[in-house]
């Protein structure tokens, strides 16, 4: 069985992504995304529901590779990623988040594509946090700067978003990741962004979600 640290998927439950899966030859799918292993190792996970959950998304996983469709590979991957980051394994759920971005890319679908890039900043964020109460200033630093680098990435790419309430919600989830790296003003500018958006569609719906959205109006 292929370890833990060496497997991929990404679930997007909740979201529609209109684009067909594309086949690929078996070539391409064993070469395209291959890279090198995790470099730390992983939690030993004790029985319970997270244990559970990421064999679940392994099994799903195998499937997966079974066949060569990117759509297919990236879910798998991200949902790996995804219960890697509920039980604190940073750099394991980088490495399966970051192979699913690969296979997105394969597909076209730039909805899916964009939520891969916020799950990574958001991720890298988490990590920099960790690192800096860790007293590991260097290594923040280098986590904060990956944050930076997925959040501009998602934020150019929300304008081809294939729906306008969907572009208005990745601009506020980038703006808090921003904030969090202490890029206030950037964080502002994509709030303004997207209130601009808002009032040309449906702002109370998004109150709600967003409080810090009425300090703008």
């Amino acid at each position: 069985m292929v370890p833990l640290w060496s497997r991929d998927l990404t679930s997007v439950e909740g979201q529609k992504y209109t684009e067909e899966p594309r086949s690929i030859s078996r070539m391409e799918a064993i070469h395209a995304f291959d890279p090198p292993e995790c470099p730390e190792p992983l939690p030993a996970l004790p029985p319970g529901p997270a244990r559970e959950l990421l064999c679940e998304a392994m099994r799903a996983l195998d499937e997966a590779e079974q066949g060569t469709e990117p759509f297919l590979l990236a879910q798998a991957q991200a949902e790996v990623g995804r219960c890697y980051v509920a039980v604190g394994a940073f750099p394991a759920a980088q490495w399966h988040l970051q192979r699913a971005l690969g296979w997105s890319s394969l597909l076209g679908s730039v909805d899916l594509r964009v939520d891969l890039l916020c799950e990574l900043a958001e991720l890298a964020v988490r990590e920099a946090e960790l690192l800096k109460d860790q007293e590991r200033p260097r290594r923040a630093h280098s986590a904060r700067e990956r944050a930076r680098d997925r959040c501009y990435q998602a934020s150019a790419m929300a304008t081809r978003a294939t729906d306008p309430h969907w572009e208005v919600h990745v601009l506020l989830r980038v703006s808090e990741v921003l904030g969090r790296c202490g890029d206030h003003d950037d964080a502002l500018a994509l709030q303004c962004r997207a209130l601009h958006l808002l009032m040309q569609q449906d702002l109370p719906t998004l109150q709600l979600e967003w409080p810090g959205i009425n300090a703008l109006q």
